[in-house]
């Protein structure tokens, strides 16, 4: 929802990005989760590499899950 102005002042000013926003249904069929986890993603790395390269951290519900079970 950034304007073209604003994803590249935000881009030029961040040291890296976090994403762990997703929609997590077992459920849902691909194409219903596709435009939020997989565009999502493609468009927070391409905030990642707006004006210089920055660290991209990406944070799992499966992972988190998964290692918290197996504790």
């Amino acid at each position: 929802g950034l304007s073209h102005d604003e994803f590249q002042k935000l881009g030029s000013t961040v040291d890296a990005v976090l994403h762990n926003g997703a929609s997590v249904n077992l459920v849902y069929p691909y194409e219903m989760l596709k435009p939020t986890n997989v565009l999502g993603t493609k468009e927070a790395l391409r905030l990642a590499c707006v004006a210089r390269p920055k660290p991209f951290h990406f944070v799992s519900t499966f992972s988190v899950y998964h290692a918290t079970a197996l504790l």
